[in-house]
C-alpha cells in the first residue's frame, strides 16, 4: 500500500484517496457522520478548541494529570488553563470541576485517561447547565465506551491521538476530530488546512490556519491499523487486561483496580493499580523498580503533576501501571502478576498478630 502511494506520487492528502478512505472509515467505526484526519492529537486538541472559539479572556478546565497536551492546548488559543482535582479513577468528574468554574470558564477538556471512561452524564450536564463546552481527550481510549457509545462522540468535541504509543499509529503521528456540530467540524477542517474555505475554486480564505493534514503514507498505515483494531487490536488488549485484573484482585497491596464496568467499558491502553503504600516497607517508586528488575511490565506514571491537586498529587507516586499492547504474549502477563505477587510477599509489612514477611528496611526515597 505505501509502495503504491510512493509510485503512484500522490503522496499529499489532496492528490490521494486514502486520506479520505480513512476518515470514512474512522468515521463509521466511531458511528458518526464524518471524520477529519490531522497530524496529531496535540494539534487536534487545539484545532477543537479554537473551532470552538476559546481565546484570550476564556479560561478552561483541564487536568494536572495527564500528558501535557491535555492541558496545555488551552494555553496554545491563548486561554487560561483551570486546574481541577481527579477523582479515585484518576479522572475529572463532575464534582471536582465545579469546584474549579467561574463565569469565565468557556470549555473543560475532559481526558480518557489510561483507556478508563470518564463518567460523562454528569460532567455533559452540568455543561449544559452552564452553558460550557466540553472536549473530550481520548488520546488513551479509542474504542473505549460510555453506555453503548464510542468516547469522542458524546460531546461537543472529541479527540484522538494515532502516535507510535497509541492504540493505532499513523506511522509514528497522527490525530483525528469529530464533532457535534458539523459547522464546528468545517471550522476544524478549514483551520488544518491554512484558513481555505474548503472546496472553494479559485480559493478564498476566511481564517488564518496552519497545515495539520495527514500525508497519504500516513493515512495508508493508519487504515491498515484501524481494519484490524476491533477484531484483534481491542480484544487482544481485553484479553491481557482479564489477566491483570483476575490475577491481582483482591491482592492486600493493591487499593483500587483500573475502572471496566458494562457502563464505562475501557479501551485498555495501560492498566493502572493503585498501592497501598502503608502496607509496603519501602516505597511504591521502590516497588516499581524490585518489579522491573525481575521482569515485570510494570512502569512509574510517565508525567509529572502540572498543579498541586490534592487526589492527583496522591495518586501519581502511588500508582504502577501494565502495559497491555496487544503483541505482549498472555505468558508474560502471567509472569508479570506472579512477580507482582513474589516482590510483595517480600516486601508487605505484617498485618497485626503476624510475623514480619520481609527483610528489607524502609527507604528514604522522596514520597
Amino acid at each position: 500500500m505505501v509502495l503504491d502511494i510512493l509510485h503512484s506520487g500522490r503522496v499529499n492528502y489532496w492528490t490521494g484517496g486514502y486520506g479520505r478512505l480513512f476518515e470514512a472509515e474512522l468515521a463509521k467505526f466511531l458511528g458518526v457522520g464524518r471524520a477529519l484526519g490531522v497530524s496529531n492529537g496535540t494539534v487536534a486538541l487545539e484545532l477543537a478548541l479554537e473551532a470552538l472559539g476559546v481565546g484570550r479572556g476564556d479560561e478552561v478546565i483541564v487536568s494536572p494529570y495527564t500528558f501535557r497536551s491535555s492541558a496545555t492546548c488551552a494555553a496554545r488559543v491563548g486561554a487560561k488553563m483551570v486546574f481541577a482535582d481527579v477523582g479515585e479513577d484518576h479522572l475529572l468528574n463532575a464534582k471536582t470541576i465545579a469546584k474549579a468554574l467561574t463565569k469565565r470558564t468557556k470549555a473543560i477538556v475532559v481526558v480518557h485517561l489510561y483507556g478508563q471512561v470518564a463518567e460523562m452524564d454528569p460532567i455533559l450536564a452540568l455543561a449544559k447547565e452552564r452553558g460550557i463546552f466540553v472536549v473530550e481527550d481520548c488520546a488513551q481510549c479509542l474504542g473505549g465506551e460510555y453506555k453503548g457509545r464510542k468516547v469522542g462522540t458524546l460531546s461537543d468535541v472529541g479527540c484522538y491521538s494515532f502516535c507510535q504509543s497509541k492504540h493505532i499509529t499513523a506511522g509514528g503521528e497522527g490525530g483525528a476530530v469529530v464533532a457535534r456540530d458539523q459547522q464546528v467540524l468545517a471550522k476544524v477542517e478549514s483551520l488544518r488546512d491554512i484558513g481555505w474555505d474548503v472546496g472553494s475554486e479559485p480559493k478564498t480564505f476566511s481564517l488564518v490556519g496552519t497545515n495539520a493534514r495527514l500525508t497519504e503514507i500516513q493515512s495508508a498505515i493508519a487504515l491498515g491499523e484501524l481494519r484490524r483494531f476491533a477484531k484483534w487490536n481491542l480484544p487482544r488488549r481485553a484479553r491481557l487486561a482479564s489477566e491483570l485484573m483476575k490475577g491481582l484482585a483482591g491482592h492486600p497491596l493493591v487499593k483500587a483496580l483500573p475502572v471496566d464496568t458494562p457502563e464505562r467499558q475501557a479501551s485498555f491502553w495501560l492498566m493502572p493499580f493503585v498501592l497501598d503504600e502503608k502496607k509496603l516497607s519501602d516505597s511504591v517508586a521502590a516497588f516499581i523498580e524490585r518489579l522491573q528488575k525481575e521482569g515485570a511490565l510494570a512502569y512509574k506514571i510517565m508525567w509529572p503533576l502540572m498543579a498541586p491537586k490534592k487526589t492527583a498529587a496522591r495518586l501519581i507516586p502511588h500508582t504502577v501501571g501494565f502495559w497491555v499492547h496487544p503483541t505482549i504474549a498472555v505468558r508474560d502477563v502471567k509472569k508479570t502478576v506472579a512477580i507482582f505477587k513474589r516482590v510483595a510477599e517480600e516486601l508487605l509489612l505484617p498485618a497485626a498478630g503476624e510475623t514480619h514477611r520481609g527483610t528489607v528496611k524502609r527507604s528514604t526515597a522522596v514520597r
